[in-house]
């Protein structure tokens, strides 16, 4: 980190830095409890471009504010095939949602609680004293109590912690048109893909 007096250009008590759906409920939180918030996101549009698989649970509708229009459809059963070629059925609630709009949802659901979002800004360096914000040609600290890391897989906040680095995993995703809503879904293991599974 660098230990750079900064000459600070914002104060708040809570920096996120990411708005996916980890950064977005954090801030969201955080601003209904009475913090100044700063939501910071590199890209320019929130949810874009899309990130991870699009199947959850049910139950993230108790902890995440987002409307309908976010979801396609609803999943109610699962298939689980085994690389033995058993296979299970399993009632298994859940949702397939669009998840550029559903991030986008979170967003603005931390903007309504009090929370400020800024996109195309990026979280360059930290001292002491705040943290170096980049937003476009344009450089300024901003002072922050906290800092939440919600910057993924490649986390520059893990970076100036010192977190270790994370292993990982390579996936693949094509989107296919279907012709009919379906309620179900299947999880396949098979050795080809050893420590990982596929999924439709």
């Amino acid at each position: 980190m660098s230990m750079v007096e900064p000459s600070v250009a914002g104060s708040y008590d809570i920096l996120v830095v990411g708005a996916g759906p980890a950064g977005s409920s954090a801030a969201r939180t955080a601003a209904r409890m009475g913090s100044k918030v700063l939501l910071i996101e590199k890209n320019q549009r929130i949810g874009v471009p899309v990130q991870c698989a699009e199947l959850v649970s049910k139950w993230v509708s108790q902890h995440a504010s987002f409307t309908s229009g976010s979801i396609i459809q609803s999943v109610e059963t699962m298939g689980i095939h085994l690389p033995n070629g058993a296979t299970f059925e399993m009632k298994s609630p859940g949702y397939m949602l669009d998840r550029s709009l559903f991030d986008k949802e979170l967003a603005t659901s931390a903007i309504l609680s009090g929370a400020e979002v800024l996109t195309g800004a990026k979280a360059i360096e930290a001292s002491s004293e705040g943290v170096l914000i980049e937003q476009g040609s344009r450089t300024e600290w901003i002072r922050t109590k906290v800092v939440i890391g919600a910057d993924g897989v490649h986390s520059t906040v893990a970076r100036w912690t010192k977190q270790p680095s994370l292993r990982v995993m390579v996936a693949l995703q094509y989107e296919v048109a279907l012709f009919e809503s379906q309620s179900h879904a299947d999880i396949y293991f098979h050795p080809d893909y050893e420590g990982g599974y596929a999924w439709f």
